[in-house]
């Protein structure tokens, strides 16, 4: 491991986890180690020089040759792209997280989770402009999901069989800060003991996601292979696809709640 690298987390430590944004290694390795433990592919070109320090749930965070803190894929599904100029500012902008995530729990959505995560994205750019100057960056990804997420309620709806061949459904919401609702209800079906082959189907209001923490296209199509997945709204690739894909939701929303109020009245 390169000396400053190993010196400062020797110092500082690594956080064991970030929320769904950033579970840490065991410890630090090469990612070319960390890939034959892992059992997937061998990365190739300039990626092979990179340590892993941990993953965001879907692309492995490392730190380059050059010092900087990036995500990256083994099998090359994801892009490489930049997290934090050095390892220093990448610990500072972690705990910044982390300290929203605590106060988010509270209040997920509304305007005061949208003004702290605004809050939260100032402190990342004075930390680290540079880190925030692409909307294709990584901490871009994160605060843009996160602001999103928090300006309006979206929901997603799993329908899967019981061991008798009973048909049962279950509803949930994306929870800024702890997961969109599919990738959400889809650990809670796991962990009662549904099996994947038994869920049919799955939808939710905002199409499913390729973004740090969540990833949940990929993950539902691994995960649950033989289910129908399908959405309301667009909420990808770019930001001004899910900004797009957000305003349509509030706007269906506020339709809705206008025609439970016409027909309260007569």
């Amino acid at each position: 491991m390169p000396s400053p690298l190993r010196d400062l987390l020797a110092a500082s430590g690594l956080p064991e986890s970030v929320g769904p944004y950033f579970r840490a290694a065991r410890e630090p390795l090469p990612l070319t180690g960390y890939a034959t433990e892992a059992g997937l592919p061998q990365p190739f070109g300039e990626v092979r020089g990179f340590w892993y320090l941990g993953d965001d749930r879907g692309a492995q965070i490392c730190c380059a040759p050059e010092g900087e803190v990036v995500s990256t894929s083994c099998a090359g599904t994801h892009p490489t792209r930049l997290v934090n100029t050095t390892v220093r500012t990448w610990l500072a902008c972690l705990a910044e997280l982390g300290r929203l995530l605590q106060d988010l729990p509270s209040d997920p959505v509304g305007r005061d989770a949208v003004a702290a995560v605004a809050q939260f994205q100032e402190r990342l750019t004075a930390l680290d402009p540079e880190a925030m100057a692409d909307e294709e960056h990584w901490w871009p990804l994160v605060t843009d999901d996160l602001r999103l997420t928090s300006s309006v309620d979206s929901s997603g709806i799993f329908e899967f069989r019981t061991a008798t061949g009973a048909e049962r459904t279950v509803s949930g919401y994306t929870v800024p800060g702890q997961g969109h609702a599919l990738r959400r209800l889809g650990g809670e079906l796991l962990k009662r003991g549904i099996a994947p082959e038994r869920v049919t189907r799955a939808h939710a209001d905002l199409e499913p996601c390729a973004l740090p923490g969540c990833y949940c296209a990929e993950w539902l199509a691994t995960t649950f292979p033989g289910a129908e997945v399908s959405y309301s709204f667009g909420y990808g690739p770019g930001a001004a696809d899910r900004e797009a894909g957000i305003r349509e939701l509030v706007a269906f929303i506020e339709d809705e709640d206008e025609g439970d109020e016409e027909e309260s009245k007569e």
